[in-house]
């Protein structure tokens, strides 16, 4: 009997330091995120961010590329 609280208090305590281990530090926040999914939803929104500035700046690059061209055919006109 004695031996068997003895093996239940141990594995409390197991479990303790174990939670408080993965709690209180930044793995742990990054294990908790890894299996509740936040982790994914996270970097798709990171993705998606990313996605948006090179459209922006994709449009940016094609529209000056446009205007040197049709200052280019003014010059050829005059």
């Amino acid at each position: 009997m004695l031996n068997r609280i003895r093996k239940l208090f141990l594995g409390f305590i197991v479990c303790g330091i174990l939670f408080g281990g993965l709690s209180g530090c930044d793995s742990g926040k990054k294990a908790v995120d890894e299996v509740t999914g936040n982790r994914a939803l996270k970097q798709f929104e990171k993705a998606k961010d990313d996605v948006k500035a090179l459209e922006e700046k994709t449009k940016e690059r094609d529209k000056a590329a446009l205007e040197e061209e049709n200052q280019g055919n003014q010059e050829n006109k005059e």
